[in-house]
């Protein structure tokens, strides 16, 4: 909400806006000093909401990257044998 938002609305709405967003010690502030602290609470749940959307964000653009050649095994022909890792895979049976 903005500043005039706030302003609009009795003390009394504004200290149950207040008491629901968990915040502390209302009751000892004044209206504007009440609209000072809602705003500010503002700002902060703005910056972490845009924190939280840049980290999944960053996720999401990590999880959509091509996996490292290396992870997958490798394979390599040479005449008529497969290598698979250390093992070797050879017309007579499996070495090493």
């Amino acid at each position: 909400m903005t500043k005039e938002q706030y302003e609009s609305l009795a003390f009394s709405d504004l200290k149950e806006i207040g008491k629901t967003r968990g915040m502390k010690s209302i009751s000892s502030m004044k209206k504007a000093e009440l609209i000072q602290a809602m705003l500010a609470l503002d700002e902060k749940e703005a910056r972490d909401r845009s924190e939280e959307e840049a980290a999944k964000k960053a996720e999401d653009a990590a999880e959509q990257r091509p996996q490292a050649r290396t992870a997958e095994p490798r394979r390599r022909e040479r005449r008529g044998e497969s290598t698979y890792g250390f093992l070797r895979a050879v017309t007579s049976g499996i070495s090493f």
